[in-house]
């Protein structure tokens, strides 16, 4: 079993190398993306920039299959809702999801510093909250690595949704689960 998850830990690696290749390429020949938070999005435009950024019907799964699935998506929604006025950064939620991951990843885990990019400045001024909407691509290896899309808005204090960075979404993530139904690592 060691050999088996030390191959997929090495191939998730892999993976996660070539994702970062593809994302610096199209972040470096994408037009700069506009002020996402200063107008709120309708339903027409929701739609379509949903239709545009999730994988195809056929690779994702709006129903988990199994336990590490369900486990995959609980612990992403609570990394993945953000509030930039009580939050320091993305981090406080990957501290609150703590309670999916192993013992010796929460021991390894550094928050990153304050967040201070637009978007978040910016929800923070509108005290917004993320609202993350996930979809699991694909699961491998006897169910013990999970994929999933993740794509968000935010939602002011007054409920009107306002679109998230149109140039980071879906997110991609892929958990890797131990036979304790623990998460290892993700990418």
């Amino acid at each position: 079993m060691k050999n088996k998850l030390t191959f997929w830990l090495i191939i998730l690696a892999l993976a996660g190398f070539t994702v970062a290749i593809i994302y610096g390429f199209i972040t470096v020949f994408s037009p700069s993306p506009t002020d996402t938070l200063q107008h709120p999005e309708s339903t027409t435009s929701d739609a379509r920039t949903k239709h545009q950024t999730q994988p195809t019907p056929e690779t994702v799964s709006t129903t988990p299959q199994n336990q590490h699935e369900v486990l995959a998506i609980e612990a992403a929604e609570i990394m993945h809702t953000w509030n930039p006025v009580e939050d320091t950064s993305r981090s406080d939620a990957i501290i609150r999801a703590m309670d999916y991951f192993t013992q010796e990843f929460q021991d390894s885990f550094i928050p990153a510093p304050r967040a201070s990019g637009a978007e978040w400045t910016q929800a923070a001024q509108i005290n917004a909250k993320s609202v993350p909407e996930i979809n699991v691509v694909r699961t491998h290896q006897d169910d013990y690595v999970v994929e999933l899309a993740i794509t968000w808005h935010w939602e002011d204090a007054q409920g009107k949704k306002h679109k998230g960075d149109t140039q980071d979404q879906p997110r991609f993530i892929t958990f890797v689960f131990n036979d304790k139904n623990k998460i290892v690592d993700f990418t």
